[in-house]
Protein backbone atom coordinates (compact mmCIF):
# COMPACT_ATOMS: atom_id res chain seq x y z
CA UNK A 1 0.00 0.00 0.00
CA UNK A 2 1.52 3.10 -1.13
CA UNK A 3 1.20 6.25 1.57
CA UNK A 4 2.18 10.07 1.07
CA UNK A 5 4.72 11.98 3.73
CA UNK A 6 6.34 14.87 3.87
CA UNK A 7 10.10 14.51 5.56
CA UNK A 8 10.22 16.95 8.60
CA UNK A 9 13.72 15.93 9.74
CA UNK A 10 16.58 13.90 9.17
CA UNK A 11 18.95 12.77 11.71
CA UNK A 12 22.33 11.20 11.92
CA UNK A 13 23.43 9.48 14.76
CA UNK A 14 26.61 7.57 15.87
CA UNK A 15 26.86 5.11 18.86
CA UNK A 16 29.87 3.29 20.14
CA UNK A 17 29.30 -0.04 21.40
CA UNK A 18 32.39 -1.71 24.05
CA UNK A 19 31.93 -5.01 25.60
CA UNK A 20 33.08 -4.63 29.52
CA UNK A 21 34.56 -7.38 31.94
CA UNK A 22 33.67 -7.27 34.90
CA UNK A 23 34.36 -8.25 38.34
CA UNK A 24 38.48 -9.47 37.73
CA UNK A 25 40.60 -10.41 40.71
CA UNK A 26 43.74 -8.47 41.54
CA UNK A 27 45.88 -11.10 40.79
CA UNK A 28 44.12 -12.35 37.49
CA UNK A 29 44.72 -8.82 36.05
CA UNK A 30 47.82 -9.89 34.56
CA UNK A 31 46.29 -11.60 32.01
CA UNK A 32 43.91 -8.59 31.00
CA UNK A 33 47.26 -6.50 29.84
CA UNK A 34 47.06 -7.63 26.66
CA UNK A 35 46.67 -4.88 23.98
CA UNK A 36 43.21 -5.95 23.06
CA UNK A 37 41.73 -4.88 26.57
CA UNK A 38 42.00 -1.38 28.36
CA UNK A 39 41.09 -0.83 32.04
CA UNK A 40 41.71 -1.32 35.62
CA UNK A 41 40.34 -2.38 39.23
CA UNK A 42 38.43 -5.46 37.87
CA UNK A 43 36.69 -3.92 35.17
CA UNK A 44 38.31 -3.90 31.61
CA UNK A 45 36.95 -3.32 27.63
CA UNK A 46 37.63 -6.20 25.64
CA UNK A 47 38.47 -5.37 22.13
CA UNK A 48 37.82 -2.00 20.12
CA UNK A 49 34.30 -0.13 20.32
CA UNK A 50 32.42 -0.89 17.28
CA UNK A 51 30.56 1.96 16.04
CA UNK A 52 26.64 2.01 15.08
CA UNK A 53 25.28 4.58 12.71
CA UNK A 54 21.72 5.35 11.58
CA UNK A 55 20.53 8.17 9.51
CA UNK A 56 16.80 8.75 10.17
CA UNK A 57 14.33 10.22 8.28
CA UNK A 58 11.40 11.37 10.01
CA UNK A 59 7.65 11.45 8.18
CA UNK A 60 4.56 13.32 8.30
CA UNK A 61 2.15 10.57 7.55
CA UNK A 62 -2.10 11.47 7.82
CA UNK A 63 -3.49 9.85 10.29
CA UNK A 64 -0.41 8.30 11.81
CA UNK A 65 1.97 8.56 14.65
CA UNK A 66 5.72 9.92 13.31
CA UNK A 67 6.98 7.75 10.86
CA UNK A 68 11.27 6.62 10.85
CA UNK A 69 12.46 5.28 8.28
CA UNK A 70 16.66 4.42 8.29
CA UNK A 71 17.99 4.88 4.91
CA UNK A 72 21.80 5.03 5.69
CA UNK A 73 23.13 2.35 3.32
CA UNK A 74 20.79 3.63 0.27
CA UNK A 75 21.96 6.85 0.87
CA UNK A 76 25.53 5.82 0.89
CA UNK A 77 24.91 3.32 -2.42
CA UNK A 78 23.20 5.41 -4.66
CA UNK A 79 26.10 8.94 -3.54
CA UNK A 80 28.80 6.88 -4.25
CA UNK A 81 30.06 7.28 -0.51
CA UNK A 82 31.49 5.51 2.48
CA UNK A 83 30.28 7.82 5.20
CA UNK A 84 28.83 10.88 5.94
CA UNK A 85 30.29 14.46 6.68
CA UNK A 86 28.92 17.26 8.16
CA UNK A 87 29.00 19.09 4.70
CA UNK A 88 27.72 16.04 2.69
CA UNK A 89 24.73 16.13 5.62
CA UNK A 90 23.78 19.73 5.20
CA UNK A 91 23.32 19.37 1.36
CA UNK A 92 21.22 16.16 2.18
CA UNK A 93 18.96 18.10 4.63
CA UNK A 94 18.11 21.17 2.52
CA UNK A 95 17.34 18.60 -0.30
CA UNK A 96 14.99 16.66 1.95
CA UNK A 97 12.91 19.15 4.25
CA UNK A 98 9.66 19.44 3.19
CA UNK A 99 10.10 17.26 0.34
CA UNK A 100 6.94 14.98 -0.40
CA UNK A 101 7.33 11.64 -0.98
CA UNK A 102 5.99 7.86 -1.39
CA UNK A 103 6.21 5.45 0.91
CA UNK A 104 5.30 1.55 1.44
CA UNK A 105 4.19 -0.17 4.27
CA UNK A 106 6.68 -3.41 4.59
CA UNK A 107 4.77 -5.89 6.07
CA UNK A 108 3.45 -4.61 9.13
CA UNK A 109 2.11 -0.86 10.66
CA UNK A 110 5.69 -0.39 12.36
CA UNK A 111 7.52 -0.43 9.16
CA UNK A 112 7.81 1.54 6.28
CA UNK A 113 10.26 1.94 3.00
CA UNK A 114 10.81 4.39 0.27
CA UNK A 115 9.40 4.02 -2.94
CA UNK A 116 11.41 6.00 -4.92
CA UNK A 117 15.03 5.58 -3.61
CA UNK A 118 16.05 8.62 -6.40
CA UNK A 119 14.69 10.65 -3.77
CA UNK A 120 18.09 11.01 -2.03
CA UNK A 121 20.25 11.57 -4.37
CA UNK A 122 22.22 14.67 -3.88
CA UNK A 123 24.22 14.97 -6.85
Amino acid sequence: MKIEATIIDLKYDVFQVSKIVQGIKSNEESSYKEPEYFGGRGTFRKGYPESVQSLLLYLKVKGRPHVKIDVLSQVLEINKRKKITQPFLGKLRDKLLGKHITIQSAGDDERYALDDLSALSVL
